[in-house]
């Protein structure tokens, strides 16, 4: 077991003594690392020897983050999870990569409850999953409380959550965020819960003034256990205090299933959390088939080789730290290049945060690709002015040095950035992009002449034409960076059938030396 568990002291006379531990299994950020869940079943069939009294809950983002998610728009992970038998869950905002309509599929054919106390369909003035789900456990109630972050919006496609007008269809209660969990706190303990327990994606790391989970603690008063996803920590056990000054225990498990949450309520009315790493644990016969199975599936649907290379394509620097969210990179050079050349416009902006792997040396299948970019994007051409797309790159590079998944992958352009030069980008309430006010930091932008093959400044009164993705210019992701772009054409390909595309036919199948290091599209300057 991975730590030693703080305790604190709940008042005996109001929560009674339990004829048995309740155990909750709970797990956050596992975006489809699907090979730790046997184990996760393993800890459960373990801990239910010990205990009738066992729960198994996830914090959001189970349904995106690799191939085998993505080529089923979540179904495989369903299916996985309806065999492990989860019972509740709330949603992380990458549930929602995939579109409403396809999130209320996937949720309906989950057996696990759905809890959110803030999703809200803001023309019929309700929510659209439970706000909590209250569980009796002998003599003791606890409630599983749900709460999604509210920058959700920003982080995968406003267009998901808009009518098609263009109106606000549904919000996260950004309005009255904290007074809508505190109701529903009041609520719980109204109807009988002794305990409650939040389920919450809002990380413990600030995100565009939303609040985070410590923020949410400290502002609210019931809350007995938030059990916490989004920011990827690790955090065993902490307390933080309430609005009274009461504590309350603050867990996150990291991502990808590496630890396995464990947390326990005692007879004496104490809770114990600790993280038990997976590979600590063994392996559920049951599980582990019908794992391999959706795996095989998927993976044969893939397969055929349409290209080889020599060296990897990388999305880390040399270190291996990841590199594809604050510095050009080789594997953002190439798939940045496929769009332009394969889609005939000028330049290609493609957003940092949509790659979530490299390409190894060795063979290129489709398989491959949809790990390097599994969100299903179709692919657009639009144009921009010169001016438009000075202001998108400023957007971009604004949290610059901080790690962000706006920043730019690009082909057809190169530029500096002077980190010395202080942001002025202004953002509205939902933390999309408005436009710049002051100072620059991308300075020297020139594009390229397909004619001449050189690289001339950019002339901020001409029209270019851009290709990217459909969630960059129609659904105006990744906080709207190019929400000013004029779409021309749907080309209704996606992202992995540009790609295999330029691999097979137009590099002939082999990826040349060119890519193998950077071109010095983009320089930075501290």
């Amino acid at each position: 077991m991975a730590c030693s568990p703080k305790q604190y002291v709940k008042t005996p006379e109001k929560h009674p003594p339990l004829n048995y531990p309740i155990a909750i299994i709970y797990d956050n950020d596992v975006h489809c690392a699907v090979d730790n869940y046997p184990q996760l079943a393993a800890l459960r069939n373990t801990v239910q020897r010990q205990t009738p009294y066992v729960t198994i809950v996830s914090s959001g983002d189970f349904l995106q983050g690799d191939l085998i998610g993505a080529a089923s728009k979540g179904g495989s992970i369903v299916s996985i999870l309806n065999a492990i038998d989860y019972d509740v869950v709330t949603l992380g905002n990458h549930e929602f990569d995939y579109g409403m309509p396809r999130l209320l599929e996937l949720t309906d054919s989950l057996d696990a409850t759905v809890v959110c106390c803030n999703l809200r369909d803001v023309k019929g003035d309700s929510i659209l999953f439970e706000p909590y789900h209250i569980v009796t456990y002998g003599n003791t109630v606890i409630a599983y409380l749900g709460i999604a972050t509210p920058a959700t919006i920003s982080a995968t496609s406003p267009a998901y959550f808009q009518d098609e007008q263009g109106n606000v269809k549904y919000d996260f209660s950004e309005n009255d965020f904290i007074a809508n969990v505190q109701r529903n706190i009041d609520q719980a303990h109204h109807e009988g819960a002794q305990y409650i327990i939040a389920l919450s994606h809002l990380g413990d790391i600030m995100e565009q003034d939303t609040n985070t989970s410590i923020a949410l603690i400290q502002k609210t008063r019931g809350l007995d256990v938030v059990l916490d996803g989004h920011s990827h920590s690790i955090i065993s056990d902490t307390i933080v205090r309430d609005k009274d000054g009461n504590p309350v225990l603050l867990s996150s498990t990291g991502s990808s299933l590496r630890n396995i949450g464990l947390l326990t309520l005692d007879s004496t009315g104490l809770f114990h959390a600790q993280l038990i790493p997976a590979s600590s644990c063994a392996t559920d016969s049951t599980i582990y088939r019908i794992v391999a199975h959706e795996k095989k599936r998927i993976l044969a649907q893939g397969s055929s080789t349409l290209a080889t290379t020599a060296f990897p394509l990388s999305d880390s620097d040399a270190q291996g730290n990841r590199a594809v969210r604050n510095q050009e990179t080789t594997l953002g050079n190439l798939c940045a290049d496929a769009l332009r050349i394969e889609l005939g416009t000028d330049i290609v902006i493609l957003n940092g945060g949509g790659f979530r792997a490299g390409i190894p040396a060795g063979n290129i299948n489709a398989n491959v690709l949809k790990r390097v970019m599994p969100f299903d994007n179709s692919c657009c051409v639009a144009t921009m002015t010169g001016q438009q797309i000075l202001d998108a790159l400023e957007y971009c590079v604004s949290p610059l040095p901080a790690e962000t998944g706006n920043f730019p992958q690009v082909s057809g352009m190169k530029f500096t950035i002077d980190l010395s030069a202080t942001p002025t980008v202004i953002n509205d309430y939902q933390g999309l992009f408005v436009g710049v006010v002051g100072d620059r930091r991308i300075q020297n932008l020139q594009i390229l002449n397909p004619n001449t093959q050189q690289y001339e400044p950019i002339d901020p009164q001409k029209t270019y034409t851009i290709a990217s993705l459909s969630y960059l210019i129609q659904q105006q992701g990744s906080g709207g960076m190019l929400r000013y772009a004029t779409l021309q054409r749907d080309t209704q390909s996606s992202v992995i059938e540009i790609l295999s595309l330029y691999l097979k036919h137009t590099l002939n199948g082999k990826v040349p030396q060119s890519y193998k290091k950077s071109n010095e599209r983009i320089t930075i300057k501290h």
